[in-house]
């Protein structure tokens, strides 16, 4: 699992991902059309260069500056403040 690169995690429902996510080699996220209300466990991949969290309901964008390979984050209809 570590070797993992992309990931797709779209309409399952989710409420939570795990903390923190340890896929060290990921650059591709795809969680759109979930719960989700809180992304500080995919600020530690350093690796991840793609991120899509459309349709959510996270309410904060805190910790992506230190995500320095992020070449593209998506977050459209998420409650951000």
């Amino acid at each position: 699992m570590t070797q993992l690169q992309r990931l797709n995690l779209a309409d399952m429902q989710l409420t939570t991902l795990p903390e923190p996510l340890l896929l060290p080699r990921l650059n591709f996220l795809e969680i759109e059309r979930n719960c989700l209300t809180d992304l500080s466990c995919v600020t530690t991949v350093t690796s991840l260069k793609e991120l899509y969290a459309c349709d959510n309901r996270i309410d904060t964008n805190k910790g992506f500056s230190q995500m320095s390979q992020l070449l593209v984050l998506v977050l459209q209809k998420n409650p951000i403040t």
